[in-house]
């Protein structure tokens, strides 16, 4: 028996190339997949710890493979030299370097888990060479926003023989962004089965990242669907026993249209919204606009305490109230009239001709350094932050359920916040009644994606798309118990709208409304898995 391979630690540096080892048993179920015969001829992109490696080991010992071959890349020297010492790799087949600058050699079988790291973020070399082999492999340059995971699998298709095959463990993005869908495109070219299995227990537990696995076959044919495959745990997916197993169409993935999340919906739910629910419901950008607040720059300087206004006897007139957190939201139902004034931030805005006490805390600023920051050097004059407006909702953007109010205070909000505009004709009171129902929770969590935590992630994009009852003749009485349930932190405000939106409105039956209940639980308990950090965790960028 090959002893799987534990000898790499996790290291500042290992995170900075987007390096997440591979636990054994997805590494043993892809390499099992992956060796067919005696003679089978294995590449390994980037072999980190030797996990696969010691799964293709493991693999042709139990089957008594005696000829099977293996080569492999990997860029960091440590992990390079231990996998030779380990014997888990002959050192004339363990190529130290960048993958992406390996030349193409013939193959059967490539298996790995490449980095996940944003392109924007590689160095020069590795950026170039990310580039060079997208846009010769694709004929079209690779959106900078995308993560070089997507090189590392089109140079893989580079090595494969006729008949071939991959097997990589991918971010779970990789199923929905737009910068893949030039990739969706090219494995249906190249391919003639196509599979990707997701878990709901999490690859990386410790990670905010959820990971699936691409399964592409038959290299030299081409399809038009895509198997799709659920599993509770890893072990299901060496046993074979998925709990859910749809055919989805290729060309609804390329478009967009998530087919990977409504395959884990009922048959009859999905009848159901895409039938019936679709005439009764409007998307969000119908109503309501909404936009990203305003970026500062510093928050610190931009956002003085009361101690520093004080200090530099700043007016109140150069001075805003304003929101720069999802947590402000917390508690106070459904208006920011509910905040107490001591709890709103202040916001330095200026306005007309500059006070003594204005100029000296703009001194402060440029002593400080502030003036010469990114966002602040890029406007003139540095210190007026441009963009700041009073939007008639606040939406937040990191949450496990979001969370609307309206903005009857008047406040601004940075950045942290999604800032919401009516369209004519829409009353604040009738957008809520239509917001807060369990039908647009089903569409947010369609629509909408998250982190590997679990956490939701508004982006005004994709809450544009969100479909929700179409607000106007809606009955708004149930609003008084949304903004009763938010302030106590009890129930869940969306189901308070069923009865009166859905049920008397929309005309739904007590089976159509518990099957939507259901689909909402089902997708937020996918999305959850296996939980990470909080949202009160996260790093949120700060303005």
């Amino acid at each position: 028996m090959i002893e799987t391979a534990r000898y790499m630690v996790d290291t500042p540096a290992q995170r900075r190339l987007g390096v997440y080892y591979t636990p054994p048993l997805a590494a043993q179920a892809m390499a099992a997949w992956a060796i067919r015969s005696n003679t089978t001829r294995v590449m390994e992109p980037c072999f980190g710890s030797g996990e696969f490696l010691a799964a293709v080991k493991r693999v042709a010992t139990t089957r008594r493979y005696t000829c099977v071959q293996t080569h492999g890349a990997e860029l960091m020297g440590a992990a390079h030299s231990m996998a030779v010492d380990n014997d888990l790799i002959d050192a004339d087949r363990a190529i130290l370097g960048d993958f992406l600058g390996v030349s193409p050699f013939p193959v059967d079988a490539v298996i790995g888990n490449p980095p996940y790291v944003r392109l924007r973020s590689l160095p020069e070399d590795q950026l170039r060479r990310a580039l060079d082999v997208t846009r010769e492999t694709l004929g079209v340059p690779m959106e900078t926003a995308g993560s070089v995971w997507m090189a590392f699998v089109l140079h893989a298709v580079r090595f494969l023989r006729k008949g071939g095959r991959i097997a990589f463990v991918l971010p779970h993005e990789f199923t929905h962004v737009r910068y893949a869908r030039p990739l969706w495109k090219f494995l249906g070219d190249n391919f003639g089965i196509l599979r990707v299995a997701r878990m709901k227990e999490r690859l990386f537990p410790d990670l905010m990242q959820e990971a699936i696995l691409l399964f592409a076959d038959s290299h030299g044919a081409t399809t038009r669907s895509v198997s799709f495959e659920a599993y509770r745990t890893l072990q299901e997916i060496t046993d074979g026993t998925p709990i859910t197993q749809k055919q989805l169409p290729l060309r609804d993935i390329i478009e967009g249209s998530r087919p990977f999340l409504k395959a884990l919906l009922p048959d009859e739910l999905t009848r159901l919204l895409e039938d019936r629910l679709l005439s009764l419901t409007t998307p969000v950008r119908d109503s309501c606009t909404f936009n990203i607040g305003y970026v500062s720059g510093h928050k610190q300087f931009f956002h003085p305490d009361q101690q520093s206004i004080a200090r530099f006897r700043l007016p109140a007139s150069s001075l805003r109230r304003t929101l720069t957190a999802t947590r402000e939201l917390s508690g106070i139902g459904i208006h920011t009239s509910a905040i107490a004034t001591n709890k709103a931030r202040q916001l330095f805005y200026p306005n007309g001709t500059l006070s003594p006490e204005e100029e000296r805390y703009i001194r402060k600023g440029e002593e400080d350094g502030v003036a010469l920051g990114y966002k602040c050097s890029k406007r003139t004059p540095w210190y007026k932050v441009p963009d700041v407006r009073v939007p008639d909702f606040m939406l937040s953007v990191f949450k496990d359920t979001p969370s609307l109010v309206v903005n009857d205070a008047g406040l601004a909000a940075s950045n942290s916040l999604l800032c919401g505009f009516l369209r004519p004709r829409c009353a604040p009171e009738q957008f809520i009644a239509a917001w807060y129902t369990s039908l647009t929770l089903l569409s947010c969590e369609l629509q909408v994606h998250s982190l590997g935590g679990g956490v939701l992630v508004l982006i005004p994009g994709e809450v544009a798309t969100i479909r929700l009852p179409a607000p106007g003749a809606l009955p708004t009485t149930h609003i008084v118990e949304v903004d009763t349930a938010l302030r106590s932190g009890r129930g869940s405000p969306y189901r308070l709208g069923d009865q009166p939106v859905l049920v008397e409105s929309l005309k739904l039956t007590a089976r159509d409304v518990g099957l939507i209940q259901e689909g909402v639980e089902a997708l937020a308990s996918w999305r959850n898995g296996a939980r990470g950090p909080s949202e009160d965790s996260l790093a949120v960028s700060s303005p």
